[in-house]
């Protein structure tokens, strides 16, 4: 959303007399939320470089290149620490489709270990990766 709409959307707002919707002030808190927000480069400074190396991974990985892809998945998780779920979750999934678990526990540790920025994010990883590392460990033993 550009400023520009949001300044002229809370212009209009304000000259709303007294009685202005529910709809309306929700609308208005959730923008003035996302203005305020930082950038996703002040929470990650690398994000751009992780989501290129991500999504090229993405694309060998549809093209049924699945070792480089995940030659490139591992490279982009371990250089950037990357705070996504998918980064982690790509190259578990793949490892364990070929039968290399030790690998795909491997990379469920490193998900678990890495500081997430958001509270529920970090949640989010220890279900999901916890989960499977001990579905994982089954598969080991």
């Amino acid at each position: 959303m550009s400023r520009k709409w949001v300044y002229s959307y809370f212009n209009v707002g304000s000259a709303v007399v007294k009685g202005e919707s529910s709809m309306f002030l929700s609308r208005k808190r959730n923008a003035l939320k996302r203005l305020k927000t930082p950038k996703s480069q002040e929470l990650f400074p690398h994000f751009d470089k992780s989501i290129k190396l991500y999504n090229q991974a993405v694309r060998l990985e549809k093209e049924g290149k699945i070792d480089e892809a995940i030659e490139i998945y591992l490279e982009n998780v371990k250089r950037y620490k990357t705070p996504g779920i998918a980064h982690f979750e790509r190259p578990a999934i793949l490892l364990e489709k070929q039968g290399r678990y030790k690998e795909a526990i491997k990379v469920c540790d490193m998900a678990l270990k890495l500081k997430a920025v958001h509270k529920p994010t970090a949640e989010q990883f220890q279900r999901n990766f916890s989960a499977g590392k001990r579905r994982l460990k089954g598969f080991t033993a």
